[in-house]
């Protein structure tokens, strides 16, 4: 394809997503990657090329003749001979394409607004959501009917098209599992969410936190039922112990040589995906909620603040706050092996 091809292609391209998006309400700030990932969504989602023509000319007598001759064609590869079941069949097939393309261009309307908030779209990494993840996420999209579903799956499509390869297709397909009281109960464990797992309390062998872990782990998104696990490491010679997240960490003051257990449950490579969708827990709240699951019998205290790597295995924690214990009169922390397994 010549220079002035690729252009005229392009122009082609802009004058189609601002044609439908004058039609559906699409972000006029799309470019780029995320103007051809739209617009692979609601061109490309229903195998169909009339789909355009039907919504442009049912009012009209030359486009309804049109439109009939398009459906008996379609209803005729199923090979339906009786009159009226074919007339049933053919309602039945335009109602199945306006459905599947309402609740794609609701999908993709919600997905260009996030997308038209981003001020470096031109900076987004080259490669786009690969056809089959596409593929995956159309058929899915076709059956999003509630409000809550479409909003999921318009923030799983922003996050692929700014970075693809973020999701999973058999997340895509866990997402459109998810009823709302998952969605809630996946959301009641986020105050405990480190890294890839969940800090659970030794109490939730029962009750509120035991129910939801059931519910959660049917769902195949923790690990409830396969045991119990922890994240174990030990005060060093010095008597501390280091755990860090994302930019803060926890410094564990105590007894040399004894364990820190955080006992856990994992999430699954989809929950880990899916979580990214749920709103964010603030990280510091997040480790003080880590801090009351841990059994503090060997501590002397926890001290809360931001985490700095000094080499391949040992990181340091500038003092914010002192979270449990006894005061702690400096600033400076000895640092400590971390290692997560």
């Amino acid at each position: 394809m010549t220079g002035a091809d690729q252009n005229d292609h392009k122009a082609s391209e802009g004058n189609l997503v601002a044609t439908i998006g004058s039609q559906t309400g699409l972000a006029g700030t799309l470019k780029g990657k995320a103007q051809r990932a739209i617009l692979r969504l609601l061109a490309g989602g229903i195998a169909h090329p009339y789909v355009q023509q039907i919504r442009e000319n049912l009012d009209e007598m030359d486009g309804r003749s049109k439109v009939n001759m398009m459906l008996a064609e379609e209803v005729g590869r199923q090979a339906i001979t009786d009159p009226e079941m074919v007339e049933r069949a053919k309602a039945r097939f335009l109602g199945d394409v306006y459905r599947k393309q309402v609740n794609l261009e609701a999908v993709a309307v919600a997905a260009s607004a996030q997308l038209g908030e981003d001020e470096n779209q031109d900076e987004y990494d080259d490669p786009e959501p690969s056809n089959d993840w596409m593929n995956a996420f159309t058929r899915v999209a076709e059956d999003a009917s509630s409000e809550q579903l479409r909003d999921r799956l318009a923030s799983l499509l922003a996050g692929e098209i700014r970075k693809p390869g973020t999701f999973r297709r058999s997340t895509v397909h866990a997402v459109a599992e998810m009823d709302e009281e998952t969605v809630q109960n996946l959301n009641k464990l986020m105050p405990f969410r480190s890294r890839n797992y969940i800090a659970r309390g030794d109490d939730w062998q029962s009750g509120e936190y035991f129910q939801v872990a059931l519910h959660l782990g049917d769902a195949g998104l923790i690990n409830a039922t396969t045991g119990l696990l922890s994240h174990k490491f030990s005060l060093n010679t010095a008597g501390f112990g280091i755990y860090v997240d994302d930019k803060y960490g926890l410094a564990f003051e105590g007894t040399p040589g004894t364990f820190v257990d955080i006992p856990i449950w994992l999430l699954s490579r989809s929950a880990q995906e899916i979580v990214k969708l749920l709103p964010p827990v603030d990280e510091k709240l997040r480790l003080k909620h880590l801090i009351t699951v841990v059994n503090k019998s060997s501590l002397k205290r926890v001290i809360l603040g931001r985490s700095r790597q000094v080499n391949d295995e040992e990181y340091s924690i500038s003092k914010d706050e002192v979270v449990w214990g006894e005061p702690f009169a400096g600033s400076f922390i000895p640092t400590a092996n971390f290692k997560f397994s």
